[in-house]
């Protein structure tokens, strides 16, 4: 009963020049989508399973066509009525194939092709939008994806499956529940009303099972399953991966505070970046569960790994033939998973509480989960041909050098503009490129940073690692104490007022601002790092605002009594006085990158330091 419609397939030559097309023409799907992502497949038709894919193959825009699946279908809709009145088993009660499998119209499939079996209307194949592929700043592309669906009928319901083939390569299976109500209740416990007179829609449960035999590349038997889990630290500020690998058949549960998802590789296949190719199971429906009573014990899991027996076929009313179990609970038994062809199954919940929109027709209601390529390709396949700028590469130039670490310098003291645009405007340089520390800003300790790796002094962030994920906390101990020092009179009529930075522990960056009355009328100009004590030095004078600002990097550190700049004040005339000058901000970090406790002399409540009026 199982095959019987499927025998139908070898009745065909097959196409063997295709890859993995293991079936005739009129069962074979092969779309290559407009960014050039091609998806092959096979599909075939069952009685209780109805619609079956297999050898379903994925080739990335200018990639290799590697196989994902050997064999993927619905293995059970169980529907347990919150009232007990019925518990039903749609998938091998009634099944999805043979009459219940619906003769599809032109209209359910606008734009698309209806795919035949035995001169009904089985599959509605669909090209569709689905929106951006990615967005950047100043760019975008929008992607498509392969739409495979079929309908089947159960009692009053209308089963929608759908698998949607991605042109970045990843897999989504939904399914979809329409027609009418199906069962009535007068409990106000076990419904909501429906009807005028009272009559309620009894509340149900649907449980949607996926069965999923992987085959990543060619062979079964090298592929690995892993659990994702985080945990999180006892503050609760930072999460840290643990990476499980399953070696026997295994059950488990979702756990949306551990951010619980698994992965399938393949041991023996790598992309070009080394990494192990492999496909991620997302969980995306995880606000219902339902846990049955003992007598059903395939609801205490969500997710299952099996070694692949032809009779494990669904995950309850399993017919027990061959030694087979009746359920996927007792599938599970210890078995060795090492070196075996496996087996995914994985259940979605969704609680049904009807309301007066489900009549006369309910409106469909959807659930599932999505299958992501990891590593499967080295870079993304639908913006591959983009030049994009790493952390760092603020310049935009393909590499992260001292040029970067200038410009950083010069943005820090208001030289040099960003912008989020590619191509870059002269002399900007990229916004989203500059924090490789993470602290959210760009400043000298990006800077600090990118020159430390440029002139071979390695840190944490240097690549291969891509920037900061979580800031070093401020080191309390030796502060830096920042003054402002005396004005001294130069030759030229000018004053000076040096800066200066006295630190017991080594600096690699210091940015400090120092603001004066934008209304004076003389000059002010400045001279960064006097003693040339840094590798990179910078300031700048903004007029309008009376702002000065000085930032300097050094890779190794420099420590002890700094002078950190120079405020050079030129009167209009001989009867004008100089402005008072504000230590308005300051921040300085180790050569680590992490941040260094300051101090400041104080002479009024805002913490500003004040210089004495000068007189000229």
């Amino acid at each position: 009963m199982l095959v019987a419609s499927a025998a139908l397939l070898w009745l065909h030559t097959p196409i063997g020049a295709q890859p993995g097309a293991n079936c005739s023409a009129s069962f074979f799907v092969d779309e290559t989508l407009t960014n050039g992502a091609r998806w092959q497949l096979c599909w075939e038709h069952r009685s209780l399973d109805g619609i079956v894919l297999r050898d379903v193959y994925f080739t990335p825009p200018g990639g290799v066509s590697r196989r994902i699946l050997a064999e993927g279908s619905i293995a059970q809709v169980h529907v347990p009525y919150d009232d007990n009145s019925a518990r039903f088993h749609d998938i091998t009660d009634d099944g999805f194939g043979d009459n219940n499998l619906n003769n599809l119209t032109a209209a359910e499939c606008p734009g698309g092709a209806l795919l035949q079996l035995g001169g009904k209307n089985a599959i509605c194949q669909q090209i569709q939008p689905r929106g951006h592929a990615f967005k950047g700043l100043g760019m975008q592309a929008q992607g498509e994806q392969l739409s495979l669906f079929s309908v089947s009928t159960s009692g009053e319901y209308n089963y929608i499956p759908i698998w949607r083939f991605l042109d970045n390569g990843a897999v989504e299976l939904l399914m979809g529940a329409a027609g009418k109500l199906q069962r009535f209740t007068t409990d106000s416990r076990y419904g909501w009303p429906v009807r005028p007179n009272g009559v309620r829609g009894t509340s149900h449960i649907h449980n949607y099972y996926w069965r999923l035999d992987f085959d990543l590349g060619e062979h079964g038997d090298d592929d690995v399953v892993e659990e994702f889990n985080y945990l999180a630290s006892a503050d609760n500020t930072r999460r840290a991966l643990g990476v499980t690998r399953i070696i026997n058949e295994t059950a488990r549960s979702i756990d949306p505070v551990g951010m619980r998802s698994w992965r399938i590789r393949d041991d023996g296949a790598a992309n070009a970046n080394g990494q192990p190719i492999s496909y991620h199971l997302e969980p995306i429906d995880v606000a219902h569960r339902d846990v049955g009573p003992d007598f059903e014990p395939w609801t205490t899991s969500d997710f299952y790994v099996t070694r692949h027996r032809a009779c494990e076929r669904y995950a309850s009313h399993n017919p027990q033939v061959s030694g087979c179990a009746d359920n996927l609970a007792a599938f599970v038994n210890g078995e060795s998973l090492v070196g075996a062809d496996v087996v995914l199954w994985y259940g979605v919940t969704f609680h049904h509480i009807a309301r007066d929109e489900d009549e006369p027709m309910m409106h469909t209601h959807w659930s599932g989960f999505r299958l992501v390529p990891r590593d499967w390709m080295d870079a993304n396949p639908v913006a591959a041909d983009l030049v994009t700028c790493a952390v760092g590469d603020v310049t935009c130039d393909g590499q992260i050098d001292a040029a970067d670490a200038l410009f950083m310098l010069q943005y820090d003291v208001g030289l040099r503009a960003t912008s989020g645009q590619l191509p870059l405007p002269d002399g900007a340089l990229y916004t989203y490129a500059c924090d490789v520390s993470g602290e959210g800003a760009c400043n000298a300790i990006d800077a600090l940073l990118t020159l430390q790796c440029d002139v071979g002094l390695p840190n944490r962030f240097c690549p291969p690692v891509e920037g900061l994920r979580a800031t070093e906390p401020a080191q309390a101990a030796a502060p830096v104490v920042v003054t402002v020092g005396n004005a001294t009179q130069s030759p030229h009529d000018a004053t000076r007022v040096t800066l200066r930075a006295a630190a017991a522990a080594e600096i690699g960056a210091l940015s400090i601002t120092a603001t004066y009355d934008p209304n004076w009328r003389g000059d002010i100009a400045c001279v960064a790092d006097p003693a040339a004590s840094f590798a990179l030095s910078a300031c700048h004078v903004d007029p309008a605002a009376g702002v000065v600002r000085f930032s300097l990097v050094s890779p190794a550190g420099v420590a002890g009594d700094i002078a950190a700049g120079e405020i050079v004040i030129t009167p209009p005339n001989e009867l004008s006085t100089a402005p008072l000058v504000m230590l308005d901000s300051v921040v300085v970090a180790a050569p680590n990158g992490a941040m260094l406790a300051t101090d400041t002399q104080r002479d009024d409540e805002a913490g500003r330091l004040f210089l004495p009026l000068v007189e000229r």
